[in-house]
C-alpha cells in the first residue's frame, strides 16, 4: 500500500487567484506578499503622455434608475472605466457603449 499523498496545498480562489500556504505566495485577490519590500517612484516626467484625471463616482443604490444624472455626465464623458465586473454590469450600455476602454475585475469575497 502506498503512503505517498499529494502534498499541493494551493487551490484556485472564487477570483481565480491562487492561495497557499507558502508565505511569499498570492493573496486570494492575487495580490503578492513578501517581506520583501521596494520602493518604486516615478514622476509624471517619467512618462510621454500628458497627466490624465481620476473621476471616482458612486453608482448608487444599484439600479440604473438610482443613479445621479451628474454620475451619469461624469461616466459618459470619460474614456476608461475601472471597476469590479459587478458594477460595471449595473451601468448603463448607452454609458459603457461611449467608453473606449472598459476594465473589470471579479470580486474576491467583498460580496458573500
Amino acid at each position: 500500500m502506498s503512503t505517498d499523498t499529494d502534498t499541493d496545498t494551493s487551490t484556485e480562489s472564487k477570483c481565480g487567484a491562487s492561495k497557499s500556504t507558502d508565505t511569499g505566495s498570492s493573496s486570494t485577490c492575487g495580490a503578492s506578499s513578501s517581506d520583501d519590500e521596494e520602493e518604486v517612484g516615478s514622476t509624471v516626467d517619467d512618462f510621454d503622455a500628458d497627466p490624465g484625471r481620476l473621476v471616482a463616482v458612486g453608482l448608487g443604490p444599484g439600479q440604473p434608475e438610482g443613479m445621479t444624472q451628474r454620475a451619469q455626465t461624469a461616466l459618459g464623458e470619460v474614456e476608461h472605466i475601472v471597476g469590479y465586473t459587478t458594477y460595471i454590469d449595473l451601468i448603463p450600455d448607452e454609458i459603457t457603449e461611449d467608453a473606449e476602454d472598459i476594465y473589470s475585475t471579479p470580486m474576491c469575497g467583498e460580496v458573500s
